[in-house]
């Protein structure tokens, strides 16, 4: 609809500013996310999915931190994003880590790939931004592979980011937010959405490792 189209738009404006300023707060962000939360979260990616290797894709990649180590360790890496400034600090992380990726700018509701193309699809800090969380989590379900992994990584309603969050809000400073407007999740409401985008089978539980930040849910397709 235009309502989502415009929605989709200003949501892709705040992120490419977002990558473009590198203002302190996101740099401090970003430091945090790759000291800390993205380890715990590719350890959980490889419990989960038990350390299968293959063709892997992070629709809504962002920096690409982890999906630059992951190439490094023998993953077939695709990263997606719809904006240019993200897709360039992705670039950037994977020469870093000296390893090599697919960078394709695209919407995450129509990614230009046939059905069944991943082994694994998995994001961090995605579907919490949208509306249409079931149209975002359908369409990343669709690239799974019969016997692969979907593995979706979200922020916890209890988490001290959601207190605050709900702060600024409350005193009329969410300017100050960094990110796009986002939902902290429960693991029913989390359970739900999943289910109701046609994954079958769902599991939620809390990211070992994450304190009391993050959430994960995950789907063998068609299997376990």
């Amino acid at each position: 609809t235009m309502k989502q189209e415009y929605t989709q738009k200003k949501a892709a404006e705040k992120w490419n500013s977002y990558y473009s300023k590198k203002s302190l707060v996101s740099r401090v962000i970003e430091w945090i996310i790759e000291l800390y939360f993205s380890r715990a979260f590719e350890k959980d990616f490889k419990r989960i999915t038990k350390n299968l290797k293959g063709k892997i894709i992070e629709p809504g990649c962002g920096s690409g931190l982890m999906s630059s180590r992951l190439a490094k360790q023998g993953y077939e890496v695709t990263v997606l994003d719809i904006t240019e400034n993200a897709l360039k600090t992705a670039r950037s992380n994977f020469i870093k880590n000296k390893t090599n990726g697919e960078f394709v700018k695209a919407d995450i509701f129509k990614m230009p790939f046939e059905s069944e193309t991943f082994d694994i699809v998995w994001n961090q800090g995605v579907i919490e931004h949208f509306d249409d969380i079931k149209g975002v989590v359908k369409e990343m379900n669709r690239l799974v592979k019969k016997d692969g992994y979907l593995v979706i990584f979200v922020p916890a309603y209890n988490s001290p980011l959601h207190l605050i969050y709900r702060i600024l809000t409350i005193l009329n400073l969410k300017k100050l937010w960094p990110f796009d407007d986002q939902i902290f999740f429960k693991k029913k409401q989390l359970f739900n959405v999943m289910k109701a985008s046609g994954v079958d089978p769902v599991r939620v539980r809390r990211v070992k490792g994450s304190l009391f930040f993050s959430l994960v849910s995950y789907s063998r397709k068609n299997g376990g």
